[in-house]
Formats: C-alpha cells, sequence, structure tokens
C-alpha cells in the first residue's frame, strides 16, 4: 500500500535534514516538488525532492524522515531529580 503525502509528512522531512536550514528558496522548491505529481505516494515524492536538492548542491546525507534507520539519534537525559545541579 503507497503511503499519502501529507503537510506533517514534508514538514517532517525537511525538519531533519539540517543541511536545509537557511536556505528558505531550496526548502519552498523542495516543498513545490513534493506536491507537484499529483500521483505520487509519499515515498516517490521524498525521492524526488532528494533527487531536486542533489542537482542543488546538497552534499550531507539526506534523511527521508524520522523513521530513517540512517539518522543520527540525539538522546536526551534528564537532568537527575533532587540534586542541586549549579
Amino acid at each position: 500500500m503507497e503511503e499519502e503525502r501529507s503537510e506533517r509528512k514534508i514538514i517532517e522531512f525537511l525538519a531533519c535534514n539540517t543541511s536545509f536550514d537557511g536556505r528558505d528558496d531550496l526548502q519552498w522548491e523542495l516543498r513545490r516538488e513534493y506536491w507537484r505529481a499529483g500521483t505520487q505516494s509519499h515515498g516517490e515524492a521524498v525521492e524526488a525532492c532528494i533527487r531536486l536538492a542533489r542537482s542543488c548542491g546538497i552534499t550531507d546525507p539526506i534523511y527521508k524522515g524520522p523513521d530513517d534507520p540512517n539518522r543520527p539519534r540525539i538522546e536526551y537525559r534528564r537532568p537527575a531529580q533532587g540534586k542541586n545541579t549549579r
């Protein structure tokens, strides 16, 4: 079954890729590319975005979304309860 495209999914794709940060024109082009072909699944639309990003000179790794197994994970640790951290 093909995964449907959604605004949430394109936002997640853009947010997962820090190499797009500060490149508003590129982000706009990627969003447009994502929505351009009405018959594509989410995966196909992301692949089209990756091709576009590569053609625009992005050489950093590009992750397909938050669940991409190649995406580095940031571990968050809460401070210990009851201890003064000052």
